[in-house]
């Protein structure tokens, strides 16, 4: 699998208020937007802002007051207050303060021309395609109420202007911490660094996790997210860290060291287990679900420092877990859907790709959240359900792509949406590689040149990420990638390729493990799976993001390529050449 970022938990709690939203949170106006902090890339991965959004949230269903004329003591200062206080105080990530009457007028008439153009509150996805919870769609009238009280000359409602404090965050109940090592101090010449670190904590069972929250250790850092890394991705860990001078490693992406696309360890997709940013409430899953840790992995960290507020200081950010004692009802995973295969021609002001990959199971697919990730030279991405019947369903819509603004869309409980048997879900990636949009570097503007997918800050992605609830049933206790599938693997009789692939539980992982032992057993089928590739690859494609059945993907996508595969295989497999490899896979023919 790509070495890709995974989201952070589905279902991220907002700031409770009981105030209409005013809006003037984050970047608003031209005078902030064209601040020179903003004319370089802010490398932010998938999720964080959806978190840092989350700090800046409120209700925007409530009327607003009725009072006649707007007070900042009153009204304005509270709102703001709630809605952006928890980035915009002193100090703190928003680069200026909205919690004094002072800053708020200086930054109201942009903060009114930032909510007119709907660029603030951040909310990118189109309202008509679907509804979220926390959708921060600001009414009218609350803008409204800004306005007017801007053109009232901003009364202060007293004889003193008060300072206003964020709402004060909630915790969680802390049965397990994890730390880092040793404190990391980032550098001062640069204003972004992304670093990864093994953390202390060692996980000898299975661990489930309820709600999360993290305690960054030093004004710089920007976001924080957590991984759980397999045994043998801690290994490519613990090398890159043995590399560096100063504590933890390079990473920009996903938590795994570059180059970690190359091996084996990166066939599994690390699961993500939760986030910070400024102001964002601990993570809590919906009732009697959670996240796994399987047995023998660890925990990783990746934090970004920006140095934009002030000198570096010693860091030493510890992640905080409410853990469970036994499985849940429902287990949350995060499955990513991604096309690989980008290729962007310079000058293209739209180069379109897409990916459409089906539910091949006997089950529907239960998506709770949805969010989507590109790089800045993204301009849309769309998610649709195409359902077997002929209709269509929009996922999430976002017409104008705001690499800045990068959310986590939850949907409300009782509108989930469901992925039938037979339904397909397409995403859609569209790129604007002219010269007006490549990123400035050095201070000069780059020029168009071919772009692919990659995870450095000059490639592309198209990603989606789909948040499912699943029941949880007990796996087995069989090592190796195909572990999951053993059971009914080893019971084909006899044992083949075609088989091993109508097994509901071949996932990603034991599909290369198997071909990479049963294909150089016979070089004479190479050419065989080399035509039946791209949809190998679009089939993996459709098991992780959907858990769909391999074969029967592959039967009713590319029937005759599937079928000269297997029949070049299936004799390979039979004459036990090959058994000593599958068995390191976890499966005994």
């Amino acid at each position: 699998m790509p070495n890709v970022p995974i989201l952070p938990l589905g279902r991220v709690a907002f700031a409770p208020t009981s105030r209409p939203l005013l809006p003037a949170c984050g970047r608003t106006g031209e005078s902030v937007v064209h601040a020179p902090w903003l004319s370089r890339p802010l490398l932010l991965p998938l999720a964080v802002l959806a978190l840092w959004a989350a700090a800046c949230d409120g209700s925007t269903d409530d009327a607003p007051p009725t009072e006649q004329v707007a007070t900042w003591n009153a009204t304005i200062g509270p709102f703001l207050a709630d809605a952006c206080g928890a980035c915009h105080h002193p100090g703190g990530s928003g680069q200026f303060s909205l919690l004094e009457h002072e800053q708020a007028v200086a930054f109201g008439p942009a903060s009114v021309v930032a909510i007119r153009d709907r660029r603030m509150p951040p909310w990118p996805a189109d309202p008509d395609c679907r509804t979220f919870e926390h959708q921060r769609v600001v009414p009218p009238e609350t803008l409204a109420l800004l306005e007017n009280w801007l053109a009232d000359g901003a009364p202060v409602g007293g004889p003193v202007a008060e300072v206003f404090e964020p709402a004060a965050l909630e915790e969680i109940r802390v049965d397990l911490t994890a730390a880092m090592p040793v404190a990391y101090t980032p550098p001062a010449a640069e204003t972004d660094d992304y670093r990864c670190f093994l953390m202390d904590s060692l996980f000898e069972e299975d661990t489930w996790i309820e709600a999360t929250q993290v305690l960054p250790g030093s004004p710089q850092v920007h976001h924080v997210l957590l991984y759980a890394l397999s045994p043998e991705q801690v290994e490519l860990a613990e090398a890159a860290t043995a590399e560096e001078d100063t504590p933890g490693y390079p990473c920009f992406g996903g938590p795994l060291p570059s180059g970690a696309d190359d091996g084996p360890a990166n066939f599994t997709v690390p699961t993500q287990l939760g986030a910070w940013v400024p102001g964002v409430l601990p993570a809590r899953l919906p009732a009697d679900t959670a996240l796994r840790i399987p047995r023998g992995h660890r925990i990783v960290m990746q934090v970004h420092y920006n140095t934009l507020t002030g000198n570096p200081e010693p860091d030493l950010t510890v992640f905080q877990m409410q853990l469970r004692d036994s499985p849940p009802q429902w287990l949350w995973r995060t499955r990513p859907l991604a096309q690989r295969d980008l290729r962007i021609e310079p000058g293209d002001p739209a180069s379109e790709h897409t990916i459409t990959v089906t539910n091949h199971t006997d089950t529907p697919v239960l998506l709770a959240s949805v969010a989507a990730h590109m790089h800045t030279l993204g301009s849309a991405i769309r998610l649709d359900i195409q359902r077997a019947d002929g209709s269509g369903e929009c996922l999430m819509d976002i017409p104008r792509w705001d690499f800045d603004w990068q959310l986590f869309y939850d949907m409300p409980p009782e509108n989930f949406a469901r992925v039938e048997p037979g339904d397909a879900i397409t995403l859609t990636c569209v790129y604007d590689n002219t010269p007006e949009n490549q990123q400035i570097v050095a201070g000069e503007r780059l020029e168009p040149r071919l772009v692919q997918w990659g995870d450095g800050t000059l490639d592309e992605m198209c990603l989606a990420y789909l948040g499912v609830i699943s029941p949880w049933e007990e796996e087995s206790d069989a090592d190796g990638p195909c572990g999951a599938a053993a059971a009914c693997a080893n019971a084909c009789d006899p044992f083949d390729t075609s088989c091993l692939l109508d097994c509901p539980g071949v996932d990603i992982d034991c599909l290369t493990c198997t071909l990479q032992r049963l294909v150089p057993c016979d070089p004479g089928c190479i050419p065989a799976f080399q035509a039946a590739r791209e949809c190998l690859q679009n089939c993996g494609m459709a098991n992780v993001s959907l858990g769909s059945v391999i074969g029967r993907c592959m039967a009713a996508e590319c029937d005759d390529a599937y079928a000269a595969m297997t029949a070049c295989l299936d004799p390979v497999a039979r004459s036990g050449a090959c058994d000593d490899g599958l068995r390191a896979c976890g499966i005994d023919p």
